[in-house]
């Protein structure tokens, strides 16, 4: 099982603190093969639950269903994943960083390190807002 990881630093739309209504952090294309991906046929928008193990800064939270959602906007603008289901549980602050790890089929673990805490996730970011890590 490849155990591959991405880390994003999230961003107050990403968490919802200023007013938003995307449902769930933007997971950036270049990184989302992480993810499942939603097949998208007819309807703009495709979706596929997962379960996720949450964390905060190592400290279990409890297991949730989640939901990669993908959006077509029809060469409008880019296709969009977002991770939804995530927020009740987590908590996340703006400038915390999300670290999301396969752990099975359709299984997965996200940690949220708080922002005073991601020193180590963001040197291995290299000043970037995401990427893969170890």
């Amino acid at each position: 099982m490849n155990k591959r990881s991405f880390a994003k630093v999230l961003t107050a739309t990403d968490v919802g603190s200023n007013g938003s209504h995307q449902g769930g952090p933007l997971i950036p294309s270049s990184v989302s093969g992480v993810l499942p991906q939603p097949v998208i046929h007819v309807s703009p928008t495709a979706a596929v639950d997962v379960r996720v193990d949450v964390s905060r800064n190592g400290r279990a939270l409890g297991t949730t269903e989640a939901t990669v959602v993908a959006h077509s906007r029809n060469l409008s603008r880019n296709d969009e994943t977002h991770l939804t289901g995530l927020l009740p549980v987590a908590r996340p602050k703006s400038g915390d960083v999300m670290v999301v790890t396969r752990t099975g089929r359709r299984h997965y673990s996200v940690d949220i390190v708080s922002k005073s805490r991601a020193k180590a996730v963001k040197a291995q970011l290299g000043g970037r807002r995401y990427g893969y890590v170890s």
